[in-house]
């Protein structure tokens, strides 16, 4: 991408018998698709940054996800415990209440991509689009 970039901000040599004598400079369009291209390839390279760390926020969801669920797996297993022992209600409520914590308080789960995004960004679609449209 970098040497497209580069072909199209250098213009073309002129050759003669093979051997290049000078050099056209560059077209308006040449430069305007250069600046295009680039101002792409950094919307893409941060779009590609977003999506790694929106992996990385999925998989931890995933894991407190994961957590939880072994969490409820042990209080069912208790409230299984306390039916077969065939408490009432108000000895059930009783003893939910003397029962060791097993649900601890949730930590919070950091929002990574929340750096991204809040960062203003130097190029934007928007800007490319309409200041670079020439279908206008």
């Amino acid at each position: 991408m970098q040497e497209l970039y580069n072909a199209l901000m250098r213009g073309e040599a002129i050759y003669k018998d093979g051997v290049a004598v000078g050099q056209h400079p560059p077209t308006a369009l040449s430069l305007r698709a250069a600046r295009t291209l680039k101002q792409l390839s950094d919307i893409n390279d941060t779009n590609a940054t977003l999506i790694n760390q929106l992996q990385s926020r999925e998989q931890e969801w995933l894991k407190s996800i994961e957590i939880n669920e072994g969490k409820i797996e042990q209080l069912q297993a208790q409230l299984n415990k306390i039916i077969e022992k065939g408490y009432s209600v108000d000895e059930l409520i009783k003893t939910m209440e003397d029962l060791p914590l097993v649900v601890e308080k949730s930590k919070p789960v950091m929002d990574t991509a929340s750096t991204v995004v809040d960062k203003p960004a130097t190029y934007t679609a928007t800007a490319t689009k309409t200041e670079y449209n020439m279908f206008k």
